[in-house]
């Protein structure tokens, strides 16, 4: 897919755009869109293949000061451990962001030990952290669980966003049907 919106052109708070083929290049043009547009509350770019290389440009974006995003998923974004670091810092810097979704990537031990650190910084500002603490190592489990009681704002959840992707899609579980 190709992104070729202009970035001051995107009026709406929320941009979605899971599932559409975008890479790490597509992730340049959105990264505009993060700095230039403080509109932009929420971007899910979630089942994309856009690796280490796009997750990076995307923190670069997240540490400009006028990057207001407050929501980001990078669920099933196929990257890996190796950009930790830059998430990290943008987690330190980004003080608008407050929920951040990085479920089914391929995270390590040692990305999780960056991530934690700056979860415990005085100026990260995230209230949820999308994560499956069950596919970790029990070190790495106790590393996430320890981060959750010292940071009582911070939620780490599987699947943090399903009732809201069902309400967007009209979809109630039985047992909530009033039918």
């Amino acid at each position: 897919m190709r992104v070729e919106t202009p970035h001051k052109e995107i009026k709406g708070e929320k941009l979605r755009l899971p599932g559409c083929y975008l890479t790490s290049e597509c992730c340049e043009k959105i990264s505009a869109v993060l700095t230039c547009n403080k509109n932009l509350k929420t971007l899910k770019l979630g089942n994309n293949n856009i690796q280490d290389t796009g997750v990076k440009r995307l923190c670069e974006a997240l540490c400009h000061p006028k990057c207001k995003l407050q929501c980001l998923g990078l669920d099933m974004c196929e990257f890996s451990s190796d950009c930790c670091k830059d998430l990290a810092l943008a987690l330190i810097t980004c003080n608008t962001l407050k929920s951040l979704n990085l479920d089914w990537n391929a995270l390590h031990h040692s990305g999780l030990v960056m991530l934690c650190e700056a979860l415990n910084h005085k100026h990260c500002k995230l209230n949820m952290l999308g994560l499956d603490k069950s596919v970790f190592s029990e070190e790495s489990q106790t590393l996430l669980q320890a981060v959750e009681k010292k940071n009582n704002n911070l939620n780490v959840l599987h699947f943090p966003w399903v009732e809201e992707e069902r309400e967007k899609r009209g979809v109630r579980p039985v047992w909530h049907s009033k039918n």
